[in-house]
């Protein structure tokens, strides 16, 4: 059998997928956590600003604090989605930030693959196909966690 044969025979199994994406959703997270903190205008914050964004909206709908104010002192830019999904982040919020960030992108990532999983009439090595264009994609997604 041919390697590239054997690559593609690889690629058609779903279990690899999800450990494929596991790998590098959890490796980014990683990455992002390690990073440390940036300065903005002034401000010390996270690399993993959308999802310290998502955490505080939680804790801000919980208080009675606008969701859609500006926050300097927790996050740089503004949240921009439904209270519904402020509480729906709530899960998380009660994680400390390396957990909660890890969490986060695996459900992310495996939203992808799980819904293209699902899809019914397409063989797995399609399925692979587009899993590997979406990929990078989903990895700058995942980056800007």
């Amino acid at each position: 059998m041919k390697i590239g044969q054997k690559i593609v025979r690889r690629a058609a199994v779903p279990r690899n997928w999800f450990l494929f994406f596991a790998f590098f959703a959890t490796g980014i997270s990683v990455q992002s956590l390690l990073l440390g903190l940036k300065e903005i205008d002034g401000v010390i914050l996270t690399h993993y600003n959308n999802y310290v964004i998502f955490k505080y909206s939680f804790w801000h709908l919980l208080n009675g604090i606008d969701l859609y104010i500006p926050s300097p002192s927790e996050h740089y830019d503004l949240f921009k989605y439904s209270p519904t999904f402020a509480l729906f982040f709530s899960f998380l919020a009660y994680l400390p930030d390396w957990l909660g960030l890890v969490l986060w992108n695996l459900l992310n990532a495996f939203s992808l693959v799980f819904g293209l999983y699902m899809l019914k009439g397409i063989s797995n090595e399609k399925k692979a196909v587009v899993l590997s264009i979406c990929a990078i994609e989903l990895f700058t997604s995942l980056h800007n966690a």
